[in-house]
């Protein structure tokens, strides 16, 4: 993706034959360290951070519902030393239904959502990826967990969290969130 005020650049790529597909947004919210923080509460369903030992149940749950580059991604994570903390769990019953990754500074590997620290002279947390199994869609399910993803880093002491690459910019502006980057998106077919 280009950032959007890069005009001369699109036009560059254009004439090499790239187009245009659309874009993405990176979205920004600076909480006040005063501001309550809120745990969602659900009657049908437990959020919680995920634990070491259930590595095997997550990396199963992420093959079966989001295969591809979130289950890499996942795999990667544990490669590297992750412990479970920077996974947020939704599970009905004994069922894992869904997910949302937190990052921060203490989190083994650098993601997109927090290559924007050096510009904070605070710590910065970002949320995402996230996913909810396909049977359980609809049902609020998706805003809860960001909403707990976003509670835990604040109750770590982070502030100013980031939302990054995001289609859906209007989902998370619904939590109080703001653009703040925007990326055309370029596709070429070699």
């Amino acid at each position: 993706g280009l950032p959007d005020q890069g005009d001369a650049a699109a036009q560059w790529f254009e004439s090499k034959g790239y187009r245009s597909t659309g874009s993405l947004q990176d979205l920004l919210r600076q909480y006040r360290s005063d501001e309550p923080i809120h745990m969602p509460v659900l009657k049908d369903a437990v959020i919680r951070v995920l634990r070491e030992d259930e590595r095997g149940r997550l990396e199963s749950f992420m093959r079966e519902h989001f295969p591809g580059r979130w289950e890499y991604s996942t795999r990667q994570y544990w490669e590297e030393g992750g412990s479970g903390r920077e996974f947020v769990i939704m599970e009905r019953g004994d069922r894992l239904i869904g997910f949302c990754r937190i990052n921060d500074a203490a989190s083994p590997l650098l993601t997109q959502n927090i290559y924007w620290s050096p510009l904070f002279k605070e710590e910065l947390g970002g949320v995402g990826p996230l996913g909810i199994d396909n049977a359980y869609r609809g049902l609020g399910y998706g805003a809860a967990i960001v909403q707990a993803g976003i509670a835990m880093l604040r109750s770590r002491g982070i502030d100013n969290i980031v939302i990054d690459a995001t289609p859906i910019a209007a989902f998370y502006e619904n939590m109080g969130y703001r653009l703040w980057r925007t990326y055309a998106m370029y596709s070429k077919l070699l």
